[in-house]
């Protein structure tokens, strides 16, 4: 299944461009199966899934994106967020205790709201890496999948779509069925995921190979 992991809309993220019908519209033509609300320090779309997926042959999951001390986290499964800026280690271990998980987001971006060389050491704590992010120079993305490779992290891509005509850039093929928000979070835990990339219309992955030799 073709998910789109990292999108804003603008009932709950402040800085996006995007209303939801927008969002599943462009889901749709851009072949996608399924997509992920990941709104900055909300998960309250759970309450409109319902709502807006009642016309599209879509997939909705939806997290949030947490701005960490050390940077920003992609989580799902954690219903009780943080109300202040928390030191992600405390972020990751209550998505743990919850059964979630937690991707590192746009990990190297020029924000200084990425986790950079705080990855290897909360490892052990993350679930994933957004090795393509649709808002972050293809330098940096490398840099993320080198990151990833290296601590043995899932490889997810996202648009981080605040802007139209954005969604479907960078998506996460899933090779498992996904229906509900566990179908998803086991998938990540499993490695059954991997970025693609679109190009003329077509999705093309990124190989993964191992750690040292040429990521392409």
């Amino acid at each position: 299944m073709f998910f789109d992991i990292h999108i804003h809309e603008n009932l709950f993220s402040s800085d996006s461009h995007l209303n939801p019908i927008q969002i599943l519209e462009e889901a749709k033509e851009a072949g996608l199966d399924g997509l992920c609300i990941t709104d900055h320090e909300s998960n309250d779309f759970k309450n409109y899934v319902a709502q807006y997926t009642e016309n599209y042959d879509l997939k909705i999951i939806v997290g949030a994106e947490i701005l960490t001390q050390e940077g920003d986290i992609l989580v799902f499964g954690l219903d009780d967020l943080p109300t202040e800026v928390i030191p992600a280690r405390e972020l990751l271990t209550a998505v743990n205790k919850a059964g979630g998980v937690g991707i590192a987001a746009h990990p190297f971006r020029n924000n200084n709201r990425g986790l950079e060389n705080n990855i290897a050491d909360l490892a052990p704590l993350l679930h994933g890496i957004e090795a393509l992010n649709g808002s972050t120079s293809s330098a940096n993305n490398y840099r993320a999948i080198e990151a990833g490779l290296a601590n043995t992290l899932s490889l997810l891509g996202g648009s981080d779509a605040h802007y139209p005509g954005r969604i479907g850039k960078f998506i996460t093929e899933i090779d498992a069925e996904i229906d509900k928000e566990k179908d998803f979070i086991e998938a990540i835990k499993n490695d059954r995921v991997q970025p693609l990339y679109r190009e003329a219309g077509e999705y093309l992955p990124v190989l993964k190979r191992p750690h040292g030799a040429e990521v392409i």
